[in-house]
């Protein structure tokens, strides 16, 4: 016995295949070059601080985090999936769609040393490497 099927549900299941072909190709123009070590980071000079780097590349983490031995943490986002799709700028307190805030941001003291980091992240047989990729130190 032949199975008929109505126009519509014939249309919608093209819709549906063009819509697989459309989603699998901006997800492949989408890919964000992982950043290589040794990069400088830079800091504006704004009140809220945005950091940057060069090359359009990604980063999976971003620490800022007081100079010295102590080193306190006073922000840090993360990639949500470890993917590094973290793109330069980032405003201090802003958290990218695409990140998770670690450590909500604490104010900055006036004339203290900051450093700012950021690292990619790697998944190796279920866990999440972290590796240093550059960073970049102001004061406020």
């Amino acid at each position: 016995m032949r199975e008929t099927r109505s126009p519509a549900l014939r249309g919608l299941g093209i819709a549906f295949a063009a819509l697989i072909l459309v989603a699998g190709c901006d997800i492949e123009t989408l890919r964000i070059q992982i950043c290589p070590d040794g990069l400088d980071v830079l800091v504006s000079t704004e009140p809220q601080a945005e950091f940057s780097w060069s090359g359009g590349c990604g980063v999976g983490e971003l620490v800022v985090r007081e100079a010295g031995t102590s080193g306190r943490i006073i922000w840090q986002i993360q990639d949500r999936d470890a993917s590094n799709r973290l793109l330069a700028p980032i405003r201090f307190g802003a958290v990218p769609s695409e990140a998770t805030e670690l450590i909500a941001p604490a104010q900055f003291e006036p004339g203290r040393l900051y450093v700012v980091e950021v690292k990619s992240l790697q998944r190796i047989q279920g866990r999440v490497v972290v590796s240093g990729l550059g960073s970049g130190s102001f004061r406020r």
